[in-house]
Formats: C-alpha cells, sequence, structure tokens
C-alpha cells in the first residue's frame, strides 16, 4: 500500500547541493562501461546496480534541458502510483487559469472524506493537521459540522504536499471529467486516471478486476454511508493482501508523458496554469544555491511486487531546467523497505547534471 511520502524529500536538496555539483553533461562517453554497482536500493550507487541488474522492471527518463540524456523503457506504461496526481494537478490549475473555477473556492470536509480511506500512509492525517484541522473522529463523511470548509487551492496544495489522495478525488467532482482529456493527448497520456478511491479499492478487493468495476465501487463508497463505513473499517486489515496481479491492474503510463507534462509545467510551454502548477510542485521553495525542484512521488507495496515512482522537474539559479522521471514496479518488500527515498538521490543526481551519474546510468541503461 502506498507509504506516506509527503516532505520526503525536505533537506534531501540541501544535502544534494553539497554533496553534487551541478556540471554540463556530453555525449555519452565511447569508452567500455565498467560493470555496475551491486544492486543495492538502500544507496543511490546502488540503485544504479538495481536498474542495470532489472532491465524490464522501470521505465526511465531524464532531460537536460537541451534534450534526452537517459531513455530506457520510456514508452512502456508501469504504475504510477500517486506520480499520476500530477495530471489532477495539471488540470485544477488550467481550469483556474480558464476562469472556470477560483482557488478560494470551497467545499466541506465531510464532501473531501467522502473519498477518504485510511490506507494512504497517514499523508492525510498530516494534511488535517497541516490546515489545522481536527483529527477524523467516527466514519468518514457526517462527522464533521457542515459548516468545516476547505479551499480548493488548499486541496491542490495538500495533494502534493502530503499526497492527500481523497483531495484529488473531491477537485474532480468539482470540475468533471472534461479537462482531462486535452491534458492526456497533449502529452501521450493513455486513459483517463481512475479515482483514487478506485485504485485503493482495487487493491484491498480482488474482486475488483476491472477500472470499471473499481470506479463503480468508488462511487459507491462516496455515496453510500454504510458501504463507506464497513470499507473503512476493514481497509487497513486488507492492505496486507494486495497482490502482485492487482498491483499489475493499477493505473499505468509510460514515463515518457509524465515527464513530458512535468517537463511543460517547468518550462511554461503547458500555457496558461503553469505557473500554479509551478508553484504548488515546488512547495519547498529554493535550496541553499537557490536551485530548486518540484516533485510527485508514490508508491504501492505488495509482498514481490512493490513500486516506486518519482517525477522531478529541477531549475538552476541560471535558469536551466532538467527533468527526471522513474516508475519501477517488481520490487520485492524487503527492497522496497530499505530503500528510503535512495532513488530520490540519485534523481538528484541526474537532474543536477551530474556527468558521473549520468555516464553511470547511461552504462547501466544500456546506453541513450
Amino acid at each position: 500500500m502506498p507509504r506516506h511520502r509527503a516532505s520526503l524529500l525536505t533537506g534531501l536538496l540541501m544535502v544534494a547541493t553539497a554533496l553534487v555539483a551541478p556540471a554540463s553533461v556530453g555525449p555519452a562517453s565511447a569508452a567500455p562501461c565498467p560493470p555496475p554497482p551491486a544492486a543495492d536500493t538502500s544507496t543511490a550507487q546502488g540503485w544504479i546496480g538495481y536498474l542495470a541488474a532489472h532491465p524490464k522492471d522501470y521505465g526511465l527518463v531524464v532531460t537536460d534541458g537541451r534534450r534526452v540524456t537517459v531513455s530506457h523503457n520510456a514508452d512502456r506504461a508501469y504504475p504510477t502510483a500517486s506520480a499520476a496526481k500530477i495530471i489532477n494537478l495539471a488540470v485544477y490549475a488550467r481550469a483556474v487559469a480558464s476562469g472556470r473555477i477560483t482557488p478560494t473556492q470551497t467545499v466541506s470536509v465531510n464532501e473531501w472524506e467522502r473519498w477518504y480511506l485510511p490506507i494512504d500512509g497517514g499523508a492525510h492525517v498530516q494534511a488535517l493537521e497541516y490546515l489545522k484541522l481536527p483529527p477524523l473522529t467516527g466514519a468518514p463523511g457526517s462527522a464533521r459540522p457542515a459548516s468545516l470548509r476547505v479551499s480548493l487551492a488548499q486541496l491542490a496544495d495538500v495533494m502534493i504536499r502530503f499526497s492527500d489522495s481523497a483531495a484529488p478525488d473531491t477537485l474532480r467532482a468539482v470540475l468533471g471529467d472534461a479537462g482531462f482529456d486535452a491534458v492526456m493527448r497533449q502529452y501521450g497520456l493513455r486513459g483517463l486516471p481512475p479515482l483514487n478511491a478506485a485504485l485503493y479499492l482495487g487493491l484491498i478487493d480482488p474482486t475488483l478486476t476491472t477500472q470499471a468495476r473499481q470506479q463503480a465501487a468508488a462511487r459507491r463508497y462516496h455515496d453510500d454511508a454504510g458501504y463507506r463505513a464497513a470499507v473503512f473499517a476493514a481497509a487497513p486489515r486488507l492492505t496486507a493482501l494486495t497482490t502482485s496481479a492487482q498491483v499489475d491492474r493499477s493505473y499505468s503510463q509510460p514515463a515518457r508523458g509524465l515527464n513530458r507534462l512535468i517537463g511543460a509545467i517547468a518550462d511554461g510551454s503547458f500555457g496558461p496554469g503553469a505557473p500554479l502548477a509551478r508553484s504548488i510542485l515546488e512547495y519547498q521553495g529554493p535550496g541553499p544555491d537557490g536551485s530548486v525542484l518540484g516533485f510527485k512521488g508514490g508508491s504501492l507495496i505488495a509482498p514481490d511486487n512493490s513500486v516506486l515512482t518519482d517525477n522531478f522537474e529541477f531549475r538552476t539559479p541560471a535558469g536551466r531546467i532538467s527533468t527526471a522521471t522513474l516508475l519501477v514496479r517488481g520490487l520485492s518488500r524487503a527492497d522496497y523497505q530499505k530503500s528510503n527515498y535512495a532513488q530520490q538521490k540519485l534523481l538528484l543526481g541526474l537532474v543536477r547534471g551530474d556527468a558521473a551519474t549520468v555516464a553511470a546510468v547511461q552504462c547501466a541503461t544500456g546506453g541513450h
């Protein structure tokens, strides 16, 4: 199930500033590649070895602002987990820019929590704390005073900052599906993202074998207080039963499409809405050297098919923009649990343009 991935990189950019000096990246060396490091998901170097040892289990795209420097299985779909929330963010930001909605519009906290399942790694609990709202007691969807409300801007913020999974579903209930088609077509993404409640229900109920069934169950969860209360109570116990097949049925996209989308938000070519989306992705603000990182990641856990996903955009003080998108499936539970975000340190080296890191990853992935 999803591991909490809210402030994953808080402080990490500061560390990377000291450890990884930016360097321009030239063409991959013609020299023979050395043997890759031993596979070890607990270190950035070990992740290079892991990528070399598991060539079918991930998609990876890295750009340096001028060209693609690394591309591996870029057009093959892999489970996205919460990295797909960048699609919801893009649709929200474009709707604000067009005047369809305003960030100050509000919805009730009850409405927000009608989409909440307690298997999000603590994201919703942290979102409530951050917004200075009281913790949920009782079944979601009716436990709050009707006067307790949150703005659409707050929902968009906690959707990215804490990966709150009820927030995108609440925003989608306001926006509808109309804005998704244009974003999906523009960036080569395939199939509308499901409701996050649908994704979660598909992971805890093996009978929900199609997206249509999962979507129907999610709407029932929202609308049917009795069903919602029963599932809410049982969900934490059911997460331990998630199978590899259920993870493989979860929402998937190619790394190239997600990379193109975050790159367009970063460089402004997304058009109206890009500055708003970028400000939400870059909530951590500048690092000590003035560089800025925006990101969205995600994770799912199953015994032999855990998932880690990350989508980065990085801007230097001089304005150079680079991106990195990594979608990994097939992790063992042990490799997942010891990763401790080491893959993000590797991605930071790539987006900061560390020539040795780029060359090592090019070798590990079979070249550009």
